[in-house]
């Protein structure tokens, strides 16, 4: 009889630790990690500095949002799809923000005219139309991208050897 006993309560000490893990596993689905955690309350911290000093509250978001776009762009070992995407984006971004496309030639001899501005449109139309066209492949977007490049009558001779 005391057998029976010992079994009974050792299986009832296996359902409570079951519970236990159950639980612990519910815990981790249900919380973030610190680091989110204490990135989050550091924007919110910005966020209630920007409205006492007055300063419009999308300003800071869209500033933020575009420093990270330049980083995710100058990120090394990125793929050709990658960093047309970030370039994409981070240039959507500067537009939206009012300044002038970056597409668009900068200088102080040149003076962009309606065919740089039209160009550098056309080039971002290109531009979207390969990223679309890739379907997250890099390799489809490299081939697709190339169909637009223009070849020269030099790419075709082979070169002497000596």
């Amino acid at each position: 009889m005391e057998e029976n006993n010992e079994h009974v309560e050792s299986s009832a000490t296996d359902n409570e630790n079951g519970d236990d893990v159950d639980a612990l596993l519910e815990l981790k689905r249900n919380t973030v990690p610190r680091s989110e955690y204490e990135a989050l309350k550091a924007k919110n911290t910005k966020l209630l500095n920007a409205v006492i000093k007055g300063t419009p509250v999308e300003d800071v978001a869209k500033k933020k949002n575009i420093d990270e776009l330049r980083k995710a762009f100058n990120k090394k070992g990125q793929t050709n799809l990658e960093y047309v995407t970030n370039m994409m984006a981070l240039r959507d971004a500067l537009i939206e923000e009012g300044y002038q496309d970056p597409f668009i030639p900068v200088g102080h001899h040149v003076t962009p005219d309606m065919n740089d501005i039209q160009g550098a449109e056309k080039m971002a139309e290109i531009y979207k139309h390969c990223i679309e066209k890739a379907e997250g492949n890099s390799d489809v977007f490299t081939a697709e991208l190339m169909r637009f490049c223009k070849t020269t009558p030099f790419d075709n001779i082979p070169q002497r050897r000596r």
